[in-house]
Formats: structure tokens, C-alpha cells, sequence
């Protein structure tokens, strides 16, 4: 069976040892240390609920590593959309929009 960092995203953020991902519309957080990598997920149990009873969920965070820091945001402002960012250690600042029949195709209609 494939390790689960190399199944694919519709949006992956970063370029170090931290990478936000999502899946459709659901973020999930993946670090990369000395170890296999890790799955951080940035909805918590008592969250799901709400996460998919309401319009909307925002949430933000941050990781460090080695005196690193990395800044996370996501915010689900609709069923089916989620707006994703990464702020790396030096600055380098990654977004995206991510969601459950969104793109070409879907939208195009």
C-alpha cells in the first residue's frame, strides 16, 4: 500500500517541510521532520459538526520547527469551497482555493 503523502491533492501548499493540503474541501496539515512525515488534521472531532453544518468555518495556526515558523489559514466560506494559505519561515506567502465541483467544468455551465 502507498504511504498516504503520496496520494494526490487538488491543492498543495509549500516548499519545505511543511506542506497544507486539501482534498476537495477538507485542509489537512503535513510535516516533515527527522520521521516519516505526518498527517496533522487542522479539523478537530468536535469540530466536524460544525464544520459541515455551517456556511462557514475559519481557522489559523502555526507550526515550529527547529526555530521555524510556519503560519496557516484556511477558511471554508461555503459547502463546497475552502480559501487555503501558507506563510513560510522567510516570508514566501501560498494560497488557493480548493472544493468539491469547482474548476473547469463544473463552472463552466
Amino acid at each position: 500500500m502507498d504511504k498516504q503523502w503520496k496520494h494526490s491533492y487538488h491543492a498543495v501548499l509549500g516548499n519545505g517541510q511543511v506542506r497544507l493540503c486539501a482534498y476537495k474541501n477538507n485542509p489537512v496539515l503535513w510535516v516533515w521532520t527527522e520521521e516519516e512525515p505526518k498527517q496533522i488534521n487542522l479539523i478537530e472531532n468536535d469540530e466536524w459538526k460544525k464544520y459541515w453544518d455551517n456556511e462557514y468555518l475559519e481557522k489559523s495556526g502555526e507550526i515550529i520547527i527547529n526555530g521555524q515558523k510556519w503560519n496557516w489559514y484556511f477558511n471554508k466560506k461555503s459547502f463546497n469551497m475552502i480559501d487555503l494559505k501558507l506563510v513560510e519561515p522567510d516570508g514566501t506567502k501560498w494560497t488557493a482555493t480548493a472544493g468539491y465541483q469547482f474548476g473547469a467544468g463544473f463552472e463552466d455551465s
